[in-house]
């Protein structure tokens, strides 16, 4: 005597087989997550830029601003931090963890003493000669000497002369000297020479 459950296993069974046939495979697992990568080192703190004060006094205010309120004066060789550059302005901070503006000419970039104000002084004389014939009288001529020394350029003030070789033959004489140039506030500056020449 047959089952009455024969058919019924038959059909599982048959869904059972077409399911195996049906090529579907399983749904793959998921990619592993990755590994956090390790966090880049945070760049080293800039180096902090020391300056010096090169003018014999100078203030320290609230602002950038000569406006400003004053909170104290520093002097020239005293050594700062430079905090912000604005306008012709730096903040600075001083030893005493004081904060505040000073006017940007009067500071120098570097901790190293500054050199001391000298005046200028001629290096090389004018290699003119003397003439007792020709036209006779004085000429004047201004130079721009560089930092350098070097005479940039020059310019006849006036000639007593009346004689266009003359005055161009002290501005060649001008040209040719040399000088040292004078420093104030820590600095090398440009300046202007006279020259006076009599012929």
């Amino acid at each position: 005597m047959k089952s009455r459950f024969a058919p019924l296993a038959a059909v599982l069974l048959a869904l059972a087989l077409a399911g195996c046939q049906s090529g579907e495979s399983p749904a793959p697992e998921p990619p592993p997550a990755p590994e956090p990568e390790a966090a880049a080192p945070p760049p080293p703190p800039a180096a902090e830029v020391a300056l010096t004060v090169t003018s014999r006094v100078l203030n320290l205010r609230e602002e950038p601003s000569a406006k400003s309120a004053a909170l104290g004066q520093l002097k020239k060789g005293d050594k700062v931090l430079l905090a912000e550059e604005r306008g012709g302005w730096v903040r600075v901070k001083l030893p005493d963890t004081r904060v505040g503006w000073v006017d940007a000419r009067y500071v120098r970039k570097g901790a190293e003493p500054c050199l001391a104000d000298r005046p200028f002084s001629v290096a090389s004389d004018p290699p003119f000669r003397m003439s007792t014939e020709g036209p006779h009288g004085r000429v004047v001529v201004e130079a721009e000497v560089g930092p350098d020394g070097v005479v940039k350029k020059t310019k006849v003030v006036s000639n007593g002369s009346g004689n266009a070789e003359l005055a161009a033959r002290a501005e060649g004489e001008l040209r040719q000297m040399k000088f040292v140039a004078p420093i104030r506030n820590c600095r090398v500056q440009t300046f202007i020479y006279t020259y006076a020449r009599n012929f």
